[in-house]
């Protein structure tokens, strides 16, 4: 198990992108706005985001637009597991939360973990 990558809120998009390539060297993967069905299922919001995603050799910063919603901060981290729908399986059986969420043509999985915060199981 790994981490792949963290996910973080952030009220100024730009000057939070211009971080990671300037000050972290990692190069802008794509952007993309996540519809409001699939927020409100993972994060409880109830209206699109804005998310750029900024990745180097070992690491992945998901960059939330937060603007006029909650706090900087946190959204979540993701873990590389090697099999996710049996690791999510596993969790749930030992009494975890498990979120499936599909996105496209494929599902995603979270797990809330200690006080809330959630976990992006990946394979």
């Amino acid at each position: 198990m790994k981490v792949h990558h963290i996910g973080i809120w952030t009220p100024n998009i730009g000057a939070a992108g211009e971080f990671c390539r300037n000050v972290l060297g990692l190069e802008k993967e794509r952007e993309y706005e996540a519809p409001a069905e699939i927020m409100r299922a993972i994060f409880g919001t109830e209206e699109p985001c804005k998310i750029q995603v900024y990745g180097g050799s070992e690491v992945r910063v998901e960059i939330f637009d937060a603007a006029g919603r909650t706090k900087s901060g946190i959204n979540h981290f993701s873990l590389s597991v090697g099999d996710k729908k049996g690791f999510c399986a596993q969790a749930k059986a030992k009494g975890a939360e498990v979120i499936e969420v599909w996105r496209e043509d494929h599902p995603v999985y979270f797990i809330k973990g200690l006080d809330g915060v959630l976990i992006e199981i990946k394979d």
